[in-house]
């Protein structure tokens, strides 16, 4: 009876350590899963912010809708134009419908504040760059 005992005491403690072995190396493969996974994780997301940065740098040069660069978008929408590049007349005349809105001559006999005066001139500059850069884009 001692030596069935104790027979059956090593076979259960050599399963039972075959079973740790066992577990032990389960555990080892999950982590080493996990890690893979952290890591395809890892690089996806690089890869994201990349691709991120990338489109966001092209659309700080280049309206969307247009493919126009920002600057000339930019100006285009002061001149109230669509967001297309126009003819040499249509500039002109944009040019000229918002020069008459904010020209400094033109606001002479208006009881303005120097605040607003200031805020007037200074959109008449806007609109004056604008127009200078465009036709600058146009010509080149």
């Amino acid at each position: 009876f001692n030596k069935t005992n104790n027979y059956q005491a090593t076979m259960n403690n050599f399963s039972t350590r075959a079973n740790e072995r066992a577990h032990a190396e389960w555990i080892a493969r999950q982590m080493e899963e996990e890690l893979k996974a952290r890591m395809r994780f890892k690089d996806y997301i690089h890869q994201q912010e990349q691709f991120y940065r990338t489109k966001q740098s092209f659309e700080q040069r280049t309206n969307r809708k247009s493919g126009l660069p920002i600057n000339i978008a930019n100006s285009l929408k002061l001149l109230d134009l669509p967001l297309q590049l126009p003819s040499t007349v249509d500039l002109k005349k944009a040019f000229r419908s918002q020069a008459l809105k904010y020209h400094p001559d033109r606001l002479i006999n208006e009881d303005l504040s120097d605040n607003k005066r200031q805020e007037l001139n200074m959109k008449f500059r806007q609109i004056s760059d604008a127009y200078n850069e465009i036709k600058s884009y146009l010509d080149s």
